[in-house]
């Protein structure tokens, strides 16, 4: 196993089937609600979250901004549907999610994982880790266009 992985999703079905795929690789745990997800950060030594977009109260957004004030180690997915891809997309731009999944995801969720997984321990053994963690807003390609 790599890692402990919390799937955060209203949507009961799409939750089996990341389980299902994530399940060989990764000890997984899941919640349907903002309120059990904060539970299980704090009782469960998460390495990843993945979290969707459109959850209420906060959104997915919005949890992951406060998973990263908590728990700054974890690193933080936003799934979202095509039609949230600006609003992910700003959320990967201002260093809220490290990265995001457009569903419905198949079977190379378990690809991404990996990388994800393989990224942050380079990262980590060298001193740029220290400095991504603490960016309020990762440098983009569309942001340096817009200034």
């Amino acid at each position: 196993m790599f890692g402990k992985i919390l799937l955060v999703d209203r949507d009961v079905f799409e939750i089996e089937k990341a389980v299902s795929v994530l399940r060989n690789n990764y000890d997984v745990i899941t919640a349907t609600n903002v309120q059990d997800a904060f539970k299980l950060m704090e009782n469960e030594n998460v390495n990843m979250i993945f979290a969707d977009f459109k959850m209420i109260m906060p959104d997915g957004k919005g949890l992951l901004l406060k998973i990263k004030e908590k728990f700054p180690d974890v690193i933080r997915v936003i799934l979202g549907g095509k039609e949230e891809e600006s609003v992910i997309f700003n959320a990967v731009q201002k260093n809220i999610a490290k990265t995001c999944i457009l569903k419905p995801w198949d079977q190379n969720i378990i690809v991404l994982a990996n990388k994800i997984f393989e990224t942050e321990e380079r990262l980590k053994k060298s001193n740029l880790f220290s400095y991504i963690v603490n960016l309020n807003e990762l440098p983009t390609i569309r942001a340096s266009y817009q200034k």
